[in-house]
């Protein structure tokens, strides 16, 4: 507890503060149906679909995660 001791006359304390009420958490949020993509390899590359850059990581990355997903996240 500080110290309210002070020698100056205009000292006024400030009352203890109350502590906020305790909410309950939010609920989770449900997950929404996903199905993630198998990736294998065949010769060392990545079986990605033909329409998938493999040099591209953006386009991988949205092999994985929807939209949906990414404005959870954020």
């Amino acid at each position: 507890m500080p110290n309210t001791f002070s020698n100056d006359i205009d000292f006024v304390p400030h009352p203890p503060k109350k502590p906020a009420p305790k909410r309950e958490p939010p609920l989770p949020w449900v997950m929404p149906e996903f199905t993630p993509h198998k990736v294998t390899l065949c010769d060392g590359k990545p079986n990605l679909p033909d329409d998938v850059n493999a040099s591209d990581p953006l386009a991988i990355f949205d092999l994985f995660f929807s939209e949906e997903i990414i404005d959870k996240l954020v």
